[in-house]
């Protein structure tokens, strides 16, 4: 975007300003993942008018493309912008951005009046400039157009922002922009009307360097339903605190292993399936190894167990071939949705930082099956420590207890509606060793006070080798806090 385009949109005396202050603002947000560092630079590259409220007294609402140069790489990033007076509500307080000549910026997601105009804009299939908004239901979108719904932003800012318009609709609007259709909307696409899958309501599209670039996903909103990190975590403290009639998680979690099995299922019908046999197989396994190798470097608490944690990788595959296909890629408790009618799989788009071509690569299902399989455990683990008493020895084994129980339900749960079949758990155990090895070095970097959770995995399987030179291994303890999901 030129200078004298940027300045048009935005008026000389915020323009002047903008970049530094946006260097300013980006490392407050979660969302932006920078560790706390700041841009050198934050250039805009394109700022698109969605309201022209400003003209009238209202706020204006700009959605805006930066480049931002951080270190030796270049990232985009989306920003919905308002702008307001400077006599505006004192709510904008915590969401400012620039104060300059007589203006507000702030951030606009935390504006319900321009929060509704944009679902207004998907709601009219409307076109502005070159931004798309797509109505995929649009009967109902149209009905909630004049149904005036309440609007919040979400509380659970992770890589994207989501806004919650009254019971009906939930907008994800993604941060961090990669070329290419960003697969959350491509799976529910392809997968309209599948089972465990949420129902997708529109979206809002366009173009970023001449290739297409998906802004956000407006999905309908599913009232009392419960995330699946609370529900399970929740049990599990009430079983550890001796309640009187905890809830048995049991058949939930093979509900959900049934749930995973059917949107695998879904997901090899729809993208299709290949099968990987041995050079790629070995190419597979010699990666674990690096990134162990990698990971024993930044975290030298895995050095001890290496020669064992090798022999678990060197069991990849369990067989002469494995079957590879879409999946979901980030699964965890997370990712999913407990409602009154089953369960629902959420946020299919992967790892934001990653090219979009990495997130859509066929894989092993196993990735998923060994994504729940850990958060299961940091489940039992954050019910621990966040109880108190974390060094009861009453309490660690019931702990344990619980986990292999969990892990068992929701893995026959998985087998029975006709997943991989996991009899054979070599090829589990090693993409579940990958994944611990993963957050080890996540932990140690981010908040060492945690890295005792994953690691104690890390010595269950080093300790099932033969000749391991690894202890049996306990539940953490001695921390408090949250556990990641």
């Amino acid at each position: 975007m030129t200078a004298t385009a940027w300045t048009y949109a935005f008026g000389e005396p915020v323009a002047a300003r903008l970049g530094p202050a946006l260097a300013d603002w980006l490392p407050t947000r979660r969302w932006f993942g920078s560790g706390g560092r700041r841009p050198e630079q934050v250039e805009v590259v394109r700022a698109v008018e969605l309201t022209d409220h400003g003209r009238h007294g209202g706020p204006r609402g700009l959605l805006v493309v930066v480049a931002v140069h951080l270190g030796d790489t270049v990232g985009h990033f989306q920003l919905l912008l308002g702008l307001r007076p400077d006599d505006s509500p004192t709510w904008l307080g915590g969401e400012l951005v620039l104060h300059a000549g007589g203006t507000l910026v702030y951030d606009g997601t935390a504006d319900p009046e321009l929060m509704s105009a944009l679902l207004r804009l998907i709601a009219d299939g409307a076109r502005v400039g070159e931004l798309r908004f797509v109505p995929e239901r649009p009967a109902d979108l149209r009905l909630a157009r004049r149904a005036g719904l309440r609007v919040r932003r979400g509380s659970a800012e992770q890589s994207n922002t989501s806004v919650v318009f009254g019971d009906r609709f939930i907008l994800k609007l993604f941060r961090r922009l990669s070329p290419g259709v960003n697969p959350d909307l491509e799976v529910h696409r392809r997968l309209a009307g599948g089972a465990h899958l949420a129902r997708l309501a529109g979206a809002v599209e366009g173009e970023l360097h001449g290739q297409p670039v998906t802004f956000g996903v407006l999905h309908s909103f599913v009232p009392r339903a419960r995330e699946g990190w609370d529900l399970v975590t929740t049990g599990v403290r009430a079983l550890l605190d001796g309640e009187p009639e905890p809830v048995d998680l049991l058949p939930e979690l093979s509900e959900l292993g049934s749930a995973v099995a059917a949107v695998h299922t879904q997901l090899a019908d729809a993208f299709g399936t290949a099968e990987v046999t041995g050079p790629a197989l070995a190419a597979a396994r010699s990666r674990m190894h690096d990134r162990l190798t990698a990971a024993a470097r930044d975290a030298p608490v895995l050095l001890p167990h290496l020669p064992a944690l090798r022999r678990v990788l060197d069991r990849l595959p369990a067989g002469p071939t494995e079957r590879a296909q879409r999946v979901h890629g980030d699964l965890h408790l997370g990712q999913v949705l407990r409602t009154t009618d089953g369960w629902l799989l959420i946020d299919f788009e992967g790892e934001p930082a990653a090219p979009i071509g990495d997130r859509v690569t066929r894989r092993s299902p196993l990735q998923d099956v060994a994504g729940m399989l850990r958060s299961l455990e940091y489940a039992a683990g954050h019910a621990l420590l966040a109880g108190g008493a974390p060094e009861d020895p009453g309490r660690q084994r019931v702990a344990r207890q619980w986990v292999t129980a969990a892990r068992d339900a929701f893995c026959a749960g998985y087998t029975a509606a006709g997943g991989v079949p996991l009899g054979d758990r070599a090829g589990l155990d090693a993409y579940e060793l990958d994944k611990a090895v993963y957050e080890v070095v996540y932990e140690t970097r981010n908040r060492p006070g945690w890295v005792d959770i994953p690691l104690r995995a890390v010595r269950r399987f080093a300790a099932a080798q033969p000749d391991a030179d690894s202890g049996p291994a306990e539940m953490p303890t001695g921390h408090t806090g949250d556990i990641a999901k």
